[in-house]
Protein backbone atom coordinates (compact mmCIF):
# COMPACT_ATOMS: atom_id res chain seq x y z
CA UNK A 1 0.00 0.00 0.00
CA UNK A 2 1.59 3.04 -0.92
CA UNK A 3 1.44 6.27 1.52
CA UNK A 4 -1.08 8.68 1.36
CA UNK A 5 -1.60 12.13 2.67
CA UNK A 6 -5.43 13.48 3.04
CA UNK A 7 -6.59 16.66 1.56
CA UNK A 8 -6.73 19.57 3.48
CA UNK A 9 -10.11 21.19 2.53
CA UNK A 10 -11.68 17.58 2.06
CA UNK A 11 -10.49 15.47 4.63
CA UNK A 12 -12.74 12.36 4.08
CA UNK A 13 -10.20 12.21 1.18
CA UNK A 14 -6.17 10.90 0.60
CA UNK A 15 -3.97 10.99 -2.37
CA UNK A 16 -1.07 9.23 -2.70
CA UNK A 17 2.45 10.67 -4.23
CA UNK A 18 1.41 9.51 -7.74
CA UNK A 19 -2.25 11.52 -7.61
CA UNK A 20 -4.28 8.51 -6.87
CA UNK A 21 -7.61 10.33 -4.98
CA UNK A 22 -9.42 7.82 -2.80
CA UNK A 23 -11.82 8.09 0.01
CA UNK A 24 -11.13 7.35 3.77
CA UNK A 25 -13.87 4.96 3.68
CA UNK A 26 -12.91 2.46 0.80
CA UNK A 27 -9.10 2.71 0.29
CA UNK A 28 -9.16 -0.32 -2.20
CA UNK A 29 -11.02 2.43 -4.87
CA UNK A 30 -9.82 5.19 -6.56
CA UNK A 31 -11.89 8.38 -7.47
CA UNK A 32 -11.26 8.04 -11.53
CA UNK A 33 -9.35 11.15 -13.02
CA UNK A 34 -11.11 12.84 -15.77
CA UNK A 35 -9.60 14.72 -18.50
CA UNK A 36 -10.31 18.98 -18.36
CA UNK A 37 -8.85 20.86 -21.35
CA UNK A 38 -8.03 24.45 -19.46
CA UNK A 39 -6.06 27.20 -20.69
CA UNK A 40 -3.90 27.36 -23.56
CA UNK A 41 -6.17 24.07 -24.76
CA UNK A 42 -3.89 21.98 -22.58
CA UNK A 43 -5.51 18.71 -21.39
CA UNK A 44 -5.29 18.40 -17.73
CA UNK A 45 -6.05 15.35 -15.03
CA UNK A 46 -8.93 16.18 -12.75
CA UNK A 47 -10.72 14.08 -9.90
CA UNK A 48 -13.88 15.26 -8.92
CA UNK A 49 -14.62 16.04 -4.95
CA UNK A 50 -17.87 17.00 -3.40
CA UNK A 51 -18.97 17.81 -6.56
CA UNK A 52 -16.05 20.14 -7.17
CA UNK A 53 -13.48 19.57 -9.91
CA UNK A 54 -9.80 19.64 -8.74
CA UNK A 55 -6.40 19.09 -10.78
CA UNK A 56 -4.29 16.76 -9.69
CA UNK A 57 -1.44 18.96 -10.10
CA UNK A 58 -2.29 21.44 -8.04
CA UNK A 59 -3.45 18.88 -5.51
CA UNK A 60 0.02 17.51 -5.81
CA UNK A 61 1.70 21.35 -5.93
CA UNK A 62 0.01 21.85 -2.42
CA UNK A 63 0.13 18.38 -0.46
CA UNK A 64 3.60 16.83 -1.40
CA UNK A 65 5.52 19.67 -3.25
CA UNK A 66 5.42 22.44 -1.12
CA UNK A 67 3.55 24.46 -2.83
CA UNK A 68 6.26 24.54 -5.71
CA UNK A 69 5.12 23.79 -9.25
CA UNK A 70 5.69 20.55 -10.82
CA UNK A 71 5.59 19.32 -13.55
CA UNK A 72 6.49 16.20 -15.70
CA UNK A 73 9.50 14.73 -17.09
CA UNK A 74 7.47 13.87 -20.20
CA UNK A 75 5.83 16.72 -20.50
CA UNK A 76 2.30 15.13 -20.72
CA UNK A 77 -0.33 16.62 -17.79
CA UNK A 78 -2.13 12.98 -17.53
CA UNK A 79 0.74 11.40 -15.76
CA UNK A 80 1.75 11.97 -12.41
CA UNK A 81 3.64 8.95 -11.38
CA UNK A 82 6.52 9.84 -8.83
CA UNK A 83 8.84 8.78 -11.59
CA UNK A 84 7.94 11.17 -14.09
CA UNK A 85 7.32 14.23 -11.56
CA UNK A 86 9.72 16.77 -10.45
CA UNK A 87 9.19 20.46 -8.91
CA UNK A 88 10.40 23.65 -10.54
CA UNK A 89 12.45 24.88 -7.92
CA UNK A 90 14.98 27.08 -9.05
CA UNK A 91 14.14 29.31 -11.87
CA UNK A 92 15.77 32.20 -13.42
CA UNK A 93 13.87 35.44 -13.32
CA UNK A 94 12.57 35.62 -16.77
CA UNK A 95 10.54 31.57 -15.25
CA UNK A 96 9.22 33.37 -12.12
CA UNK A 97 7.27 36.39 -14.25
CA UNK A 98 5.57 33.26 -15.74
CA UNK A 99 2.08 31.57 -14.27
CA UNK A 100 1.86 28.31 -13.86
CA UNK A 101 -0.14 27.83 -17.56
CA UNK A 102 2.09 29.28 -19.24
CA UNK A 103 5.15 27.51 -17.87
CA UNK A 104 3.69 23.98 -18.81
CA UNK A 105 2.27 25.21 -21.94
CA UNK A 106 5.92 25.89 -23.22
CA UNK A 107 7.09 22.42 -21.37
CA UNK A 108 4.29 20.84 -23.10
CA UNK A 109 5.43 22.43 -26.35
CA UNK A 110 8.96 21.75 -26.08
CA UNK A 111 8.75 18.72 -24.59
CA UNK A 112 5.93 16.39 -25.32
CA UNK A 113 5.46 17.96 -29.07
CA UNK A 114 8.51 18.87 -29.78
CA UNK A 115 8.14 22.13 -30.89
CA UNK A 116 12.02 24.23 -31.07
CA UNK A 117 12.60 27.33 -28.88
CA UNK A 118 12.74 29.19 -32.15
CA UNK A 119 9.27 28.62 -33.20
CA UNK A 120 7.67 28.12 -29.80
CA UNK A 121 5.67 31.81 -29.91
CA UNK A 122 3.79 30.39 -33.24
CA UNK A 123 2.96 27.25 -31.70
CA UNK A 124 2.21 28.02 -28.12
CA UNK A 125 0.00 30.83 -29.24
CA UNK A 126 2.28 33.14 -26.65
CA UNK A 127 4.31 35.58 -29.23
CA UNK A 128 4.68 38.31 -27.25
CA UNK A 129 7.91 36.21 -25.60
CA UNK A 130 11.11 35.81 -27.48
CA UNK A 131 13.18 32.39 -28.27
CA UNK A 132 15.96 33.36 -26.02
CA UNK A 133 13.07 34.11 -22.91
CA UNK A 134 11.78 30.51 -24.44
CA UNK A 135 15.07 29.05 -24.23
CA UNK A 136 15.92 30.60 -20.72
CA UNK A 137 12.37 29.03 -19.42
CA UNK A 138 13.30 25.39 -21.24
CA UNK A 139 16.77 25.82 -19.28
CA UNK A 140 15.28 26.06 -16.10
CA UNK A 141 12.52 23.13 -16.46
CA UNK A 142 15.47 20.88 -17.83
CA UNK A 143 18.09 22.01 -14.88
CA UNK A 144 14.91 20.99 -12.49
CA UNK A 145 14.36 17.64 -13.99
CA UNK A 146 17.79 15.98 -13.63
CA UNK A 147 17.50 12.94 -11.33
Amino acid sequence: MSLTRSIPNAPQYTITRSGQVRHISNRAKDIPPVTHQAKYGLVHQCVFINDSRHYVWRLLRDIWYDGNLILTRNGSLLNWDVENTFPLIRVSPFTTRLDADEIQLIWNQYQYHGTPCWNMGEKAGLLYYSADEYKACVRDILWNSVR
